[in-house]
């Protein structure tokens, strides 16, 4: 998503994210009303099933990258080694597979 500074992306993806509902309409993922879930089932849907990587301060200073990305992993049940490379391929899509052992 781009965009020049206050266009609203951060606040599509919260929606999108389940985070915030909108203001006008609905979003529906997997046929389900997202604003219709509890936050247990919408936080659970944002570690299995979407991938989001906030802008300022939600990485874990003694983590290094790869495994920051893999957090959500870990929490959902995923193996260390699973979840690691599951993150690295990632981070390898996005060209920044450079940064894996850096910490934040």
């Amino acid at each position: 998503v781009m965009g020049p500074s206050g266009s609203g992306k951060s606040t599509l993806l919260h929606c999108l994210a389940g985070i915030v509902p909108p203001d006008a309409g609905t979003i529906h993922y997997g046929g389900t009303e997202l604003s219709a879930l509890p936050e247990s089932r919408r936080s659970a849907l944002r570690r299995s099933d979407f991938g989001f990587v906030f802008q300022f301060g939600q990485l874990v200073p003694e983590l290094s990258c790869v495994e920051n990305v893999a957090l959500p992993l870990r929490l959902n049940g995923v193996k260390r080694k699973e979840a690691e490379k599951a993150a690295y391929a990632w981070m390898e899509r996005l060209e920044v597979e450079d940064l894996a052992a850096k910490r934040p």
